[in-house]
């Protein structure tokens, strides 16, 4: 109760066209709607979705690490992202069954 009142009284305020009682009205559906889903399948959908993301975060991890190594180079990051970017994505698009 708690979280869905700050969420919606923060997104009211930010987003003045939709009313605090609107938002908690969404949220907690969608909520209810998340809740029946089970936990089961919510980790089975977002499985390949956490191995698209999570190698990119690994490796913006280590390249702030390596920052002063390339001198914060812009092409060392897009380059770095770019490759990680078309594996990671192959790789999400496998274990998602496609």
């Amino acid at each position: 109760v708690g979280l869905l009142s700050s969420c919606a009284s923060y997104f009211s305020k930010i987003s003045p066209k939709f009313s605090y009682r609107t938002l908690v009205i969404v949220m907690s559906g969608f909520s209810a709607v998340i809740a029946n889903v089970g936990l089961t399948k919510l980790i089975s959908l977002s499985i390949p979705v956490f191995i698209i993301i999570y190698p990119l975060a690994i490796t913006l991890v280590v390249l702030s690490f390596l920052h002063d190594y390339f001198n914060g180079k812009q092409a060392v990051y897009i380059g770095a992202l770019v490759g990680t970017s078309l594996v990671s994505i192959v790789d999400g698009l496998k274990t998602a069954g496609f």
